[in-house]
Order: structure tokens, then sequence, then C-alpha cells
């Protein structure tokens, strides 16, 4: 029995070089979608099977042994990146597969550039509100799936309150290129803009009309928040810090992912 690392593109195959009649795939993510995989052993024609993460398949006793796995992308929506067992015996042990998913996953989506960090930052401005809002641009054909937010103010104890709305604050002005980092180094950035502004009051069309989410604290200590299910931002949508106060600096930090609706 082997263990294989794979790397099953969309719209095209990876082959395991490795015989066997039995293959688990053991794990796999690419992204947070559907990462099913069709399976055909060797060269045997019309013989697949369409595999889920944890799943496993073995040929018939009768038939011969293949001495390739051809793997493809089920959804074709993206890059799939995990690991199968290849070989004559079988695992049915599974004890830590959901340990091993949620390291997979989070790993993969860093490792096909779809993973994310921000820290942006508005200046006081002694009669207004400051404000940091992270952006879905309407069209994108992504969700912005956010995991966790920070904040901290140099000039005081501060309250940052955030909020889910429609668009961007008014008169936001984009520093995307200055504050948002890709977690795969040297890779681009993806599709979210962040913006800043110094509003006169907290913004009215936070969505329902209340806050999120709140941050607080003493002048520059950080505050922050993990979230226990994420936030998701469609198309047209975003999350906002401002502080409840005038003339303070704001400085707020996003976590998240995007992939395809």
């Amino acid at each position: 029995m082997q263990i294989f690392d794979i790397t099953v593109p969309a719209y095209s195959t990876f082959v395991v070089h490795a015989p066997g009649n039995y293959l688990k795939y053991m794990s796999g993510s690419n992204g947070g979608g559907d990462a099913s995989i069709v399976v055909t052993p060797g060269s045997l024609g019309g013989q697949k099977v369409t595999l889920a993460p944890g799943q496993a398949f073995r040929l018939g006793s009768k038939a011969k042994t293949p001495d390739s796995w051809t793997l493809a992308n089920y959804t074709n929506a993206a890059v799939i990146v995990g690991k199968v067992v290849v070989g004559d015996g079988q695992i049915d042990d599974s004890t830590i597969s959901g340990t091993v998913a949620v390291v997979d996953a989070g790993f993969a989506r860093t490792q096909i550039n779809a993973a994310f960090l921000a820290q942006g930052f508005c200046p006081a401005n002694a009669s207004n509100r400051s404000c940091v809002e992270l952006v879905n641009p309407a069209g994108s054909g992504k969700l912005v799936i956010v995991e966790g937010i920070t904040a901290l103010s140099t000039g005081g104890a501060y309250v940052a309150n955030f909020g889910i709305m429609s668009g961007v604050v008014a008169g936001g002005a984009e520093i995307t290129s200055a504050s948002v980092s890709s977690k795969m180094a040297g890779s681009p950035i993806g599709l979210a803009k962040v913006y800043i502004s110094n509003p006169a009051t907290t913004p009215a069309s936070f969505y329902g009309g209340a806050a999120c989410a709140g941050l607080s604290g003493a002048q520059s200590a950080v505050s922050m928040q993990q979230f226990k299910e994420p936030l998701i931002l469609p198309p047209g949508y975003g999350l906002s810090a401002c502080t409840s106060a005038p003339n303070l600096p704001l400085q707020v930090g996003f976590e998240w992912f995007e992939q395809s609706q």
C-alpha cells in the first residue's frame, strides 16, 4: 500500500502510476467546493467510479490488476489537492479523517492561492468616524468567506462595530494594493477589495440596521474574533468596521478565502 499526493486540475487528469486493485481517496479539497474525483482503473475503458474524500473502490476478484489509476476532476470548478492510497490491501480506519480533512482543506486553499489576509488603516478625523471595509465586488462570480477579524486603535480606547453592507461606504477610498496579501507567498491577490472612509456617523446601511460584531480595547490593544461558522459575502456585499466615536484612527484585519459561487 502506498500513499500518493495528488493534484487534479479542472478539465484535465492526474495519473497515479502504481499497480493495485484498491484505491482509497483519503483526503482532498478544491478550496471549499465539491472535491469529488472520477477514478478510472488503468486502461479499463468505461469502468469509472466517482469518489468523495474518504471513499474507496476495489476491483472485482476476477479483474486484471491495473498498473495505474487515472483521476479526473468531477466538477471542474477548481484544482483539487489531496492524497490517495493505492495497493492490494485495504484501509478501513478513518478515525482521524475529520482532522485530516480540515487541515488539508486549509492547506489546499492556500496552495491554490484562494486564501488571503488584509490590514487596512484609516487615519483619524477630528469630526468623523473611521471605517475600514472588505468588499466583494458586484459581478465577481466569487464568494468571499470571512473567517476572522481584528481591530486596534493607536489613538485611545476604542469600540469598532462591524456590519454587513451592500456596496461601499459612501466616500470610500480604495487601498487594496497597500493592504491585501495572499497567504501563498509570491502569489497575486484575489478579487476582494479594501476601502477606507470617514463618515460623520456609523453607517445606517448596515444590513438589517444593526452591527453583526463588535471589537473593543484599550489604546493599541488588539481585539479579535474567529467565527465558529464563516461569514459569507456574496458579490456586491461588504463587511465594514467603524469606530463608535470620532477622532480615532482604526486598523482592521480580515482573514478570508474566495471560491466560485
